[in-house]
């Protein structure tokens, strides 16, 4: 198996390290090309009055804006802490989440897309629904889901035989 192009999902919440981590540990292990992607959903707002909904229109269209600016910014940021030596890459969309992300792995040629999740469960999974297992479902390429577990180290890239004693 050879991985030449990773697609990492980010949304810069806590699991947004863990997934880059493995992320990292691949690209090296493949010598693959990272793209950190990030998609800002579209602000619906209530227009409520007819006579109001032209200005909320203008209102949204600057707070996605603004939205948009602000993903630039820490996308930057979380770009700068990639290694010198892996290719990396940065894309943000607006739109729907899970599509988006889908729309990416299919418009470029993605070996494989590494992305965190919530881990919701119950009535929140029912209610915000699984960007995740919206992505697992209809992607065109692989999924690896990385769940943020507090108290357990993400993959290291040093010896993984060295023993442990307790």
């Amino acid at each position: 198996m050879t991985l030449q192009h990773l697609l990492v999902p980010v949304d810069f919440s806590e699991g947004t390290p863990a997934t880059l981590t493995f992320a990292l540990e691949l690209a090296g292990k493949f010598s693959a090309r990272l793209t950190l992607f990030h998609v800002v959903e579209l602000a619906l707002m209530p227009a409520g009055d007819f006579y109001l909904a032209g200005d909320m229109a203008a209102m949204t269209g600057a707070f996605t804006q603004n939205l948009i600016e602000a993903a630039r910014q820490q996308m930057k940021a979380l770009a700068a802490t990639i290694p010198a030596g892996v290719p990396v890459d940065t894309s943000i969309k607006v739109g729907i989440p899970w599509h988006c992300i889908v729309q990416q792995a299919t418009d470029f040629p993605i070996d494989l897309v590494v992305m965190s999740t919530h881990g919701r469960s119950g009535l929140k999974h029912l209610w915000m629904g699984s960007v995740a297992e919206r992505v697992v479902q209809h992607a065109p390429c692989p999924v690896l889901v990385v769940r943020p577990l507090s108290g357990v180290n993400p993959p290291s890239t040093g010896n993984q035989n060295q023993s442990k004693t307790s």
